[in-house]
């Protein structure tokens, strides 16, 4: 099936060395999005996915047990240790081949109006979840 293949590629990527591997924190706008996002009925998993190849969030609606949308946000990390090319263009890229929802939240938007990045993942998740049932 598309699911196992896309677990079989995603698990055989091996972008960072075996040390980087162990290392996924959240960060702290992950847990504001995921706070804000469980207050309106959504399900948020942190570090989503297989070996170093993650999203930091992954959402389903309650009651579901499939995610509709991977959440990525950019963070200091990425910049810091040279992995521009991989979170903003081959991560969004493998993700959507797989038929995966995607966005990507830019922290700086997250702290200019949170209120409005917040709202714009919900409209995000209410076309998804609109797109379904048709």
């Amino acid at each position: 099936s598309d699911v196992c293949s896309s677990d079989l590629i995603l698990g055989q990527l091996q972008l960072h060395s075996e040390e980087q591997k162990n290392k996924f924190e959240i960060s702290a706008a992950a847990k504001r999005i995921s706070e804000a996002l469980e207050q309106k009925g959504w399900i948020c998993e942190f570090n989503a996915g297989q070996s170093s190849f993650r999203c930091d969030l992954a959402v389903r609606k309650s009651g579901s047990d499939e995610f509709c949308l991977a959440i990525l946000l950019d963070n200091s990390k990425i910049y810091q240790n040279n992995q521009v090319l991989e979170d903003f263009i081959l991560k969004p890229g493998v993700l959507e081949a797989f038929g995966w929802n995607m966005e990507f939240v830019l922290c700086k938007d997250l702290h200019e109006d949170f209120e409005q990045e917040i709202s714009r993942i919900e409209q995000r998740l209410e076309l998804i979840q609109n797109s379904d049932i048709e």
